[in-house]
């Protein structure tokens, strides 16, 4: 499931335009540099910032995805029994479908932010070989070229 190649970046920003943050969670958000102080830095370390910031702005949509699928459990815990009994209205599916369903959908939302938290781990060690690199002896760089 980690990534040791780089995935496909307009895919991953569709996905990560689709997680919406829940309205009570202010505080997952990217932390972004106040403007003053970003038109200070060397363009070197902007640029080093705006990558890392992709990396974090994974993170922080997989915690909120994480933080949505708790929610959901917490949510199906609480109907479970409901679910599971048998429905009066003719249009609705076997109660075992609609778990089925509740799961399924749990499931895939697990992987999916597994998957960006898989890109976050890419960026993150991309971008500590790119601080690391310039530091080191001529004799060593090439251990960085991959």
């Amino acid at each position: 499931m980690f990534r040791k190649e780089k995935p496909d970046e307009e895919k991953l920003k569709e996905k990560l335009n689709l997680i919406l943050r829940p309205a009570n969670c202010t505080s997952l958000v990217t932390t972004k540099v106040d403007e003053l102080i970003w038109q200070r830095l060397r363009s070197q370390t902007r640029s080093f910032d705006s990558r890392a910031q992709v990396a974090q702005t994974c993170i922080v949509k997989s915690v909120t995805f994480l933080t949505k699928m708790l929610d959901k459990a917490l949510n199906l815990k609480d109907k479970i029994q409901d679910l599971l009994q048998p429905s009066t209205s003719a249009e609705t599916d076997n109660p075992e479908d609609k778990l089925q369903g509740e799961i399924d959908t749990f499931i895939q939302e697990g992987v999916s932010a597994l998957e960006i938290m898989s890109f976050a781990n890419y960026e993150l060690n991309a971008r500590r070989r790119e601080c690391i690199k310039p530091d080191l002896n001529e004799e060593y760089t090439s251990m960085f070229s991959a």
